[in-house]
């Protein structure tokens, strides 16, 4: 097939005036209205919470500038309340808002690179028929926009790597700015934005315009979080959940560790104290968790992270809980660094190399359990929409996300070694095909991209499923267009 934008054909006419693309946008449009509908009138009338869901509406309530989470996500909430306090109206946007970006991500894929027939229609109905989407959506976390924002991202990413245009770096900026203050994972994207722009075909200039500005608007964030931080809770810190995730990823090494308790400094005593006791008492199954059990020693109860937060003075305080926590992290981050410093073998073998092994089977963590498995909401939630007071939030069919779901991990690693195949594949054999000149920078984005997002993912924490989906929706859309190139070689043999 013809390679549309080689050929010269604008974007716009590509999507709206080719026939067979714009029966496809109607499709997936349509496709997307009726199963939306149908999911939310009999399946899941109530969104899908869980404990992060009522840290980011009380975020919102108060309007807060900072929390326990990136606050990117509580002030789209607080935004989005100011219009409408529907439940149902937000669902609607974050699955649209998703299904649009998709659509974005897919007919420029298409439009650079051209998949084959099978492959066309392989990607088409894994975006567009695909439940995963609407589970997301249903979720009041910030995985459902934090996954549009990404692929918006990446897919700008794209289009700077191959019909740049100076506004780019003001919208790219922004989309790297959104997606920081909704997640920071999205930490790791200005490293693969500087690359981009770096390779992109335009003047220096410009270039050096577009790697600074993300960086100086995140910056600027990150001073603004610093500040809130320090008004709300007392702690200059960044991120208040850092300290609990460095150490409950420290935690999976300590039954397997010596931590000589007389050598321990004064101010990690108590602490160390409440660890030692939970391990000597744990059970096998307790002592042989790791990190595919997810964040274990921070979500579990009676774990002694828990136990140590319980035990501080209650503040007379709106935000009392995040007051809390912020103030436990510095030391549970000093404590991690004690533990790992002189350990880390320990901290490599029972952290690091199974975290690697969850890496190619993610943990499905919520996605799978309808609203912590209860049938009503707390208080807060119903404030915030509106619902009557002892209102269930029961759905129409309780476990039905359990086999939509659960073969995801299986896809994910299946996908993951075609992709490494497929890149091996491709670079031994490519001589000889012929191959799109635009694919050549697009694979390389893409392969840079999906093995960053790799070591980032594994050092940072236990992985969990959901934050793997823009990754794999990239990954997928490679391995098909690899696949692409196979079947032209050995249709020619």
């Amino acid at each position: 097939m013809t390679n549309s934008a080689i050929n010269g054909i604008s974007f716009s006419d590509f999507v709206l005036k080719d026939r067979r693309n714009r029966m496809y946008g109607g499709i997936a449009l349509l496709i997307n209205i009726v199963t939306f509908t149908l999911f939310k009138e009999f399946l899941y009338p109530f969104p899908n919470f869980c404990p992060s869901s009522y840290s980011f509406i009380g975020a919102a309530s108060t309007n807060a500038a900072s929390n326990l989470w990136p606050i990117g996500y509580s002030k789209f909430l607080w935004l989005f309340h100011q219009v409408t306090h529907s439940d149902t109206a937000l669902v609607a946007f974050q699955f649209f808002f998703l299904t649009a970006v998709l659509l974005y991500f897919f007919c420029t894929v298409h439009y650079f690179y051209r998949f084959g027939k099978e492959s066309f229609n392989l990607l088409f109905s894994f975006l567009f028929f695909d439940p995963l989407f609407l589970y997301l959506a249903n979720y009041i976390v910030s995985d459902a926009l934090f996954l549009g924002c990404s692929l918006w991202w990446f897919t700008q990413l794209i289009w700077i790597l191959h019909r740049p245009k100076p506004y780019y770096i003001v919208t790219h900026a922004l989309l790297l700015f959104v997606a920081f203050t909704i997640s920071y994972t999205a930490a790791y994207y200005l490293i693969v934005s500087c690359l981009t722009f770096a390779f992109s075909p335009q003047k220096p200039g410009w270039k050096i315009s577009g790697m600074l500005l993300g960086p100086v608007l995140i910056v600027l964030f990150v001073m603004h979080t610093l500040n809130a931080n320090e008004q709300q809770t007392g702690h200059r810190q960044f991120s208040a959940f850092s300290g609990w995730r460095q150490a409950d990823n420290a935690l999976f090494m300590y039954p397997h560790v010596i931590v000589d308790s007389s050598q321990l400094p004064e101010k990690y005593e108590a602490l160390d104290r409440m660890v030692r006791k939970y391990f000597q008492h744990a059970d096998n199954n307790a002592l042989s968790v790791g990190p595919a059990d997810g964040f274990f020693y921070i979500v579990r109860p009676n774990t002694p992270l828990l136990y140590y937060l319980s035990l501080k003075e209650d503040l007379d305080h709106p935000n009392e809980e995040f007051k809390k926590v912020a103030a436990a992290s510095p030391l549970f981050s000093d404590y991690a660094r004690y533990l790992v410093d002189g350990r880390r073998g320990a901290y490599v073998q029972y952290f690091l190399l199974p975290n690697l092994g969850v890496y190619w089977w993610p943990t499905m963590d919520k996605l799978v359990t309808y609203n912590i498995r209860k049938d009503t909401v707390n208080e807060i939630v119903r404030s915030w929409f509106d619902y009557p007071y002892g209102a269930p939030a029961k759905p129409g069919s309780k476990y039905l996300e359990v086999p939509l779901l659960s073969p995801f991990p299986a896809f994910f690693l299946g996908i993951n070694i075609c992709f490494i195949l497929g890149l091996a594949w491709f670079l031994w054999f490519r001589n000889g095909i012929q191959v799109n000149p635009y694919f050549l920078y697009g694979l390389g984005l893409s392969t840079f991209f999906l093995f960053l997002n790799a070591g980032f993912s594994i050092w940072l924490a236990p992985i969990v499923f959901e934050s793997q989906v823009f990754p794999m929706i990239v990954c997928f859309s490679f391995v098909l267009l690899l696949y692409d190139y196979v079947e032209k070689k050995y249709k020619r043999v």
